[in-house]
């Protein structure tokens, strides 16, 4: 990376790039699938496990009614037992699986050394960012959090992007920006102007575009 300004501040994703979002979101949902079925839910457990996912994907991973939907889904009514069993057992699950990647505490500890601002920008709901990071204890390492509904959008349409700019009062090459998407954060992160790079860790595939890659976090201390 040629870097005319030195990196002054880095602008992080939080899922699958300081979080392996897929990774508790795959343990919490097979939880709650095994707890349905423990309460009398009559459904194969790789039926199931596929039905859920399908809906993740139709409706979002963020949505507070996929449950409910795989209910009426699979049995044409919402069963409220079944669905308090899968709700238990999924925040069970998540709790226990919504760790940092490794590196992540002690390399935010040594950018904070160098005077280097680390902000996050997701494309997250505002209480759902806090929830995770309280989870995963990193509710003091960072200098700002923006989300989606404080921005007026996500990623894509560049305005948390834009707020961030604004809160960091530097300028666009003085800032790095670390995602796990081409999409929701490299392509609009180039368009403003910033350094980038992608969180290999957080992906499944090496990507399509020529792009700077971190195997892992702290790899990130070779740009600052």
């Amino acid at each position: 990376m040629k870097q005319k300004y030195k990196i002054k501040a880095i602008i992080l994703d939080m899922d699958n790039t300081l979080l392996d979002f897929f990774g508790y979101k795959i343990k919490a949902t097979k939880a709650a699938l095994r707890a349905m079925q423990k309460a009398g839910l009559k459904i194969d457990s790789k039926k199931g496990y596929g039905i859920l996912f399908s809906m993740y994907y139709k409706y979002g991973f963020e949505s507070r009614q996929i449950f409910q939907k795989f209910l009426e889904e699979v049995t044409g009514k919402v069963d409220y037992r079944l669905m308090a069993a899968a709700m238990i057992e999924y925040r069970k699950a998540r709790d226990l699986a919504l760790i940092p990647y490794p590196g992540i505490k002690p390399t935010l500890r040594k950018l904070r050394k160098k005077g280097i601002k680390v902000i996050i920008v997701s494309d997250a709901l505002n209480l759902k960012a806090w929830l995770r990071l309280y989870t995963a204890r990193l509710e003091n390492e960072f200098d700002v959090v923006i989300t989606s509904d404080m921005a007026g959008g996500f990623k894509s349409s560049g305005k948390p992007f834009k707020m961030a700019v604004k809160k960091l009062k530097l300028k666009p090459n003085q800032i790095l920006m670390v995602g796990d998407s081409q999409s929701r954060d490299i392509i609009p992160a180039k368009k403003f102007g910033f350094n980038t790079c992608i969180a290999m860790y957080g992906r499944k595939h090496r990507p399509e575009m020529d792009v700077q890659c971190l195997n892992k976090f702290s790899d990130i201390l070779k740009y600052v």
